[in-house]
């Protein structure tokens, strides 16, 4: 071991799905872990036709109603909303963020795709584009010879 300023670290995480049907022993092992996927996924019902401040209180009302996290509930209810709130609006962004991302990369992905065909047209290719319209990495060879 050499003494360091700036220690590096390796982490290993595994990473489990624990939305509803999934990982199901692991709720089973752990009641509090299924109450609050039971929390959660009302949230995501009721926030789909309401308000996210009226889909969380009612996510909340539901639970005491139903005996899930009560007493965590009934004694951190206004934290609970409130953080509630905050977390599922940044899944939101985060979700949006996403598909943008993934729009602004489809978008790129034509204009690259329309940059090749239009080279090898204007080269008499039309074999060459006939071809890469099937052949994918024929396709790719092709961006890379044409430095696209």
């Amino acid at each position: 071991m050499n003494p360091t300023d700036f220690p590096s670290l390796e982490l290993k995480v595994t990473v489990l799905n624990i939305n509803s049907g999934m990982n199901e022993h692991i709720k089973e092992k752990c009641p509090s872990l299924k109450d609050y996927i039971i929390y959660v996924e009302k949230i995501r019902k009721y926030a789909d036709g309401m308000e996210l401040k009226d889909a969380v209180e009612r996510a909340v009302e539901e639970c005491i109603a139903e005996n899930v996290l009560v007493d965590f509930l009934r004694s951190q209810r206004a934290e609970v909303i409130k953080l509630s709130i905050y977390e599922y609006d940044e899944e939101r962004e985060m979700q949006l963020i996403r598909e943008g991302e993934r729009e602004i990369g489809r978008e790129e992905g034509k204009d690259k795709i329309n940059e090749l065909y239009q080279r090898l047209k204007s080269d008499s290719r039309m074999d060459d584009i006939l071809r890469a319209i099937d052949d994918k990495e024929y396709q790719n060879m092709l961006m890379e010879e044409c430095g696209i």
